[in-house]
């Protein structure tokens, strides 16, 4: 009998674990399908729905797995030690620090709640919305469009043109949405080099031309796909960061 009363309290047991577990990491959310319009901001006659325009265009680029430390400067005594493993990913980008130092240019922090999958981050910087763990399966969804708001829809509302650059998750979440496009797979970690190659030139040239969208979007992915394969700490992570720098 008091063996029957174990199993029976560890069954309920286990059950009240996966219940916990369920209700506090597998969060579930629901979608807002809701977008913001010109009557809610209830201007006055001949004023604009939104705040005044301050520029003609925006510059979004985003480097996948950048992180806060990869920016720091590194100090002068590691700077001649390249036998620190700090000294791979610290003070590579050099006209980083030069701007971030005349004022021209700074840095910050930002804390992203788990998961950190590229598709996931893109939703919680376009929507301002908190992707949970259960999204994560949306990075291999066939349909992982965004039908919450987001700056993207709303630049088509405006009738703003946007670019995109680069890596190709963009396309799942915003099919159809953008005016110019050159994405590529985002996928294979062993190419550390031909995305970047492609669109560095592609974002100079958009950049110049007269033709030019009001928001353009350039996702460079050989940072983190060097870091999945040699991690920080390596020569070929120096070697990327510094391409990025020139890029």
């Amino acid at each position: 009998m008091g063996s029957v009363l174990r199993i029976v309290l560890v069954s309920a047991n286990i059950l009240l674990a996966l219940f916990i577990f369920q209700n506090g990491f597998l969060l579930k959310r629901q979608e807002i399908s809701s977008k913001s319009s010109c009557s809610d901001a209830h201007a006055q006659p001949g004023q604009p729905c939104w705040m005044t325009q301050q520029y003609k265009r925006i510059i979004l680029i985003l480097v996948d797995a950048l992180r806060y430390d990869f920016l720091i400067p590194i100090d002068e005594q590691k700077s001649k030690n390249s036998n620190s493993p700090e000294w791979f990913y610290k003070g590579q980008m050099k006209q980083v620090g030069k701007l971030i130092k005349s004022g021209k240019a700074s840095i910050g922090t930002l804390l992203a709640d788990p998961p950190t999958t590229t598709l996931q981050r893109l939703k919680a910087l376009t929507t301002g919305t908190l992707p949970t763990f259960i999204d994560a399966g949306d990075n291999f969804s066939p349909d992982a469009t965004v039908n919450e708001d987001n700056f993207i829809y709303q630049a088509a509302q405006l009738g703003k043109n946007v670019t995109l650059l680069g890596d190709d998750t963009w396309l799942s979440l915003f099919p159809n949405q953008f005016s110019k496009s050159a994405a590529y797979d985002s996928f294979d970690i062993n190419d550390l080099n031909s995305v970047d190659d492609k669109i560095a030139p592609k974002l100079e040239e958009e950049i110049k031309s007269s033709d030019s969208s009001s928001i353009i979007i350039a996702h460079f992915l050989g940072v983190d796909h060097c870091g999945h394969k040699f991690g920080p700490s390596h020569p070929v992570m120096a070697d990327t960061l510094r391409k990025v720098r020139t890029s």
